[in-house]
């Protein structure tokens, strides 16, 4: 909003690389808000039983790491460093959709409460195949949000 607000007001000043830098943001920011939008979506389907619960097999570090991409702006705004602690050989079984969504929603609550310039670390351990333990941890407050997934 403010960019565009920017361009209709400056346009005239703007150079050729001002105006690449700026609809180059414009368009990361549109795709973001797509892709929160469709968790949305996806998120209200969700609650009203409208999708169907799909299980199966997840590579969990790609999925969280697609789910960050989501929040990058509020990240940088307030100075947050994200660690992903997440080993890349950690696989569950549950639906991707879902599982997605849980995280994402506890990391978008973890940016809310940790102060800026705080840390947030994601991380996963296994109980030799039977279940997964995935935790956030923030700066923000005095505990962190555990995840279990039990193995079918």
């Amino acid at each position: 909003m403010e960019l565009t607000r920017f361009i209709s007001g400056e346009v005239a000043d703007l150079t050729t690389a001002d105006i690449k830098r700026i609809t180059t943001s414009m368009m990361t920011s549109t795709r973001k808000l797509y892709g929160l939008l469709e968790n949305l979506l996806q998120w209200a389907k969700l609650h009203q039983n409208l999708l169907p619960f799909n299980p199966k097999l997840v590579q969990l570090l790609p999925l969280v790491n697609e789910s960050l991409e989501t929040i990058t702006e509020s990240v940088a705004n307030k100075e947050i460093v994200i660690t992903n602690a997440i080993p890349g050989e950690t696989a569950l079984w549950a639906d991707t959709g879902m599982l997605q969504s849980v995280i994402r929603n506890l990391v978008t609550n973890a940016v809310k409460f940790t102060p800026k310039g705080g840390e947030i670390t994601l991380s996963a351990k296994t109980d030799e195949g039977k279940s997964v333990e995935i935790s956030v941890k923030d700066t923000g407050r005095k505990r962190f949000d555990v995840l279990f997934y039990d193995s079918f």
